[in-house]
């Protein structure tokens, strides 16, 4: 129930003192300041700009994390649109961090709160369809409550409130009475690398299949790569799952009270016995029932991290490894950590041993990483290792993985500044200069690829965003632009080809339906295309050119009547300034024989067309439409 709440001055960290708030990003034009005005607490960005300082306040509206051990992450009311803080405060080191900036961005640098970040940390909020953070903010549910397991509590309510002598529970869902993927869907629902809906936020009810409402990222080899701890499959790869017919999430875990070490080891002995483990004659009595330390160690995953003044890409909590496997490092260093206690210099001799081979052991793992190019993974094994020795040599080596991504991660921001700036060339030697650094960079290749296809350099283009997917299964970007590109050369199956692929990875998005809509209505297939534009409202309802699609489907269905509707949705989404959406309302009007209006509505595209150069080539199209209704 902590998941979300709004700020609780009493539980608030103590880096909102005065004097306490400032906070310095690499980049020195931007910095931040964290204060507390009575019960209010609110962010201030300060940015340096040739007009001089400029100066951005928002107040906190809602804190993931309060009073937790990791990090507390902070979100900003801006009206009904809600922002997530660049700024976070990290419990382990008492400090304030920075997620990643991008100075290109407007105000205050806050990035959106997705609806699928909303969901995680809550029971309900009232999202308006096709924004991406617009909610309203009254309707809100704050945290994870008893609905989101046992479904909403409405008609449970009206039930018994109608019927009070009936005893037995109706309208809720009981999930001990689920199947066993249906009760770990209940966390699969959050703890899981499902950051992609099917379908409109808040709409997984208990009981319901989760794959059937959020599309599972299929980049999820190493543990850096997960969106967020993803539990679940890591569970689910375990033996121990796949041996049990019975073994789900609350084996370990009661949902309604905090985690217990005796109640896991407990766990454990429901269905092994002591002497099923054959490492346990070699351990000290006093280590053998340490089932998790061995068999589920504490790792630094590095999916979640800050960049803290000193000390880049650091993690906020190591979390345990979900496989239960065997991992003969993290054995020894339950035994290091044992034989570190005792008095006797032979087995202080064997800690220090231990030690030393657990620290070579982490090195090496972070050099294997450096070479797969998992520079993030190799910041997470080199962690480990400083962790068991804190030396000038262990550090260094730490230091030069986060330089490498950190230069990563500047050549990237530059790539798109130059992009932003129309310097082509410049943009394409920066991204050709990365991929040497990391050739498996998906979203490089997905902006060379546009940069290429800008100069004319198609079979380059092509090539690079083929390679987004290959080396990003869940990155739509290549097969979208690779789609969009297809359908101005009219190449409409081509286009349709990829565009399916892309929609295999974002099934709920209105722009690849629009899009799909278009190469489907200059193919002639006039139903589909309808259907299409369809789905892209019911996705986004605000989509003036699904609605102008629409409109022009049923009109070359000879559908007059039902064009005019959507024309007009279309034009009026526009606020009238469109001239192409106005030409399809001027001929929905004509075809329903409105000539009156047809003609009014013309003669105003006809004069916004002549106000630019895109809209030029239009105006013989209206002129003559003009013409003849006029007659």
């Amino acid at each position: 129930f902590m998941a979300c709440c709004e700020p609780q001055p009493e539980k608030m960290p103590p880096g909102f003192q005065k004097g306490h708030g400032a906070i310095q990003s690499k980049d020195r034009s931007v910095r931040f300041e964290m204060t507390r005005e009575g019960n209010d607490f609110f962010q201030t960005t300060f940015r340096k700009t040739p007009a001089g300082e400029e100066k951005f306040s928002s107040k906190i509206g809602l804190v993931y994390g309060l009073g937790g051990t990791g990090d507390e992450v902070y979100h900003l009311w801006q009206g009904d649109r809600l922002q997530e803080s660049k700024v976070g405060w990290f419990t382990p080191k008492e400090q304030w961090g920075l997620s990643s900036l991008d100075t290109r961005a407007p105000g205050d640098l806050s990035r959106e709160t997705t609806s699928r970040c909303v969901e995680c940390h809550n029971t309900w909020v009232d999202h308006l369809p096709g924004t991406s953070n617009q909610y309203r903010r009254d309707t809100m549910v704050m945290g994870v409550t008893c609905e989101n397991c046992h479904g909403p509590g409405r008609d449970h309510v009206a039930f018994h409130q109608a019927n009070p002598a009936e005893k037995k529970g109706a309208s809720i869902v009981l999930p001990s009475a689920l199947s066993r993927d249906r009760q770990i869907d209940l966390c699969a629902q959050c703890h899981s690398n499902t950051p992609i809906e099917k379908g409109p936020a808040f709409s997984f009810r208990a009981g319901d299949s989760a794959e059937s409402h959020f599309r599972t990222n299929l980049n999820d080899k190493h543990w850096e790569d997960a969106h967020v701890a993803n539990q679940t499959k890591y569970m689910r790869d375990s033996k121990c799952f796949q041996k049990s017919d019975k073994l789900t999430c609350v084996t370990c875990h009661d949902p309604h009270k905090p985690p217990k070490k005796e109640s896991v080891q407990q766990s454990c002995n429901e269905c092994h016995k002591p002497a099923d483990c054959r490492e346990q004659p070699k351990l000290p009595k006093a280590v053998r029932e340490n089932c998790v330390g061995c068999h589920m160690p504490p790792r630094v995953w590095m999916n979640v991290h800050f960049h803290l003044e000193g000390d880049p890409y650091s993690p906020p909590i190591r979390r345990f490894d979900h496989k239960i496997g065997i991992y003969p490092e993290a054995t020894q260093e339950v035994l290091m950590l044992w034989q570190e206690k005792q008095d006797d210099q032979a087995t202080q001799e064997k800690a220090s041993q231990s030690r030393k081979s657990l620290v070579q052991f982490w090195l090496a793992e972070g050099e294997k990483r450096q070479g797969e190019f998992r520079f993030l993974g190799a910041i997470g094994a080199l962690r480990e290792a400083l962790r068991l020795d804190p030396s000038p040599a262990t550090k260094a080596k730490l230091d030069q993985a986060t330089d490498t991504l950190a230069d990563i991660d500047r050549q990237w921001l530059k790539a798109l500044a130059q992009i932003d700036r129309q310097q082509y060339p410049q943009a394409i030697d920066t991204l050709e200069g990365l991929l040497k650094i990391k050739p498996d960079l998906a979203r490089a290749h997905g902006k060379l690829g546009l940069l290429y296809s800008l100069t004319k350099q198609k079979e380059l283009a092509t090539k690079h965003l083929l390679l987004v997917a290959q080396h990003d299964p869940d990155d739509a970007y290549g097969f979208n632009l690779l789609g969009w590109l297809a359908y101005l050369d009219a190449d409409y199956p081509l286009a349709l080809r990829y565009y399916i692929q892309a929609e295999s990875m974002i099934p709920y998005s209105s722009q690849i339906n629009y899009r799909m809509g278009l190469a489907l209505l200059n193919s002639d297939k006039l139903t589909e295309a309808a259907n299409r534009f369809n789905q892209a409202i019911a996705i986004d309802p605000n989509s003036a050119g699904a609605f102008q699609g629409l409109a022009t489907a049923y009109l070359r269905q000879g559908k007059a009547t039902e064009a005019l509707l959507p024309a007009k949705k279309a034009s009026k989404l526009s606020g009238n300034e469109n001239p192409d959406i106005l030409l399809t309302l001027a001929d929905a009007c004509a075809q329903n024989l409105n000539w009156i209006d047809a003609t009014a509505v013309a003669q105003r595209g006809l004069e916004l067309a002549q106000k630019t150069p895109q809209g030029r080539s239009m105006v013989p199209q209206f002129q003559s439409r003009l013409k003849a209704w006029q007659k």
